[in-house]
C-alpha cells in the first residue's frame, strides 16, 4: 500500500482513493499471480507486476494530459 501511494504521488501529486488504491492492489496480486503461473520466479514476477502497474498509470489521461 505504501509503495502504491508513493506512485501515486509522484505521478498524480495526490493520494490515490479507495477504489483505485484496491484495484492497483488486486491488479499487482493478479498479475504477479499470471506470472508465476507461467513459471516466472517470485522475485521476477513482482518486478512485472510493478512494471505493468506503471505502465498503466501513465498511460492514462490523467497523467497525459494537464487539466
Amino acid at each position: 500500500t505504501k509503495k502504491i501511494n508513493l506512485a501515486y504521488e509522484v505521478l498524480f501529486s495526490r493520494p490515490p482513493p479507495n477504489p483505485q488504491l484496491q484495484r492497483a492492489g488486486e491488479f499487482l496480486n493478479l498479475y504477479q499471480s499470471a506470472a508465476q503461473s507461467e513459471k516466472v520466479s517470485r522475485d521476477e514476477s513482482i518486478i512485472m507486476a510493478w512494471q505493468g502497474l506503471c505502465r498503466s498509470l501513465i498511460s492514462t489521461n490523467e497523467f497525459l494530459f494537464v487539466e
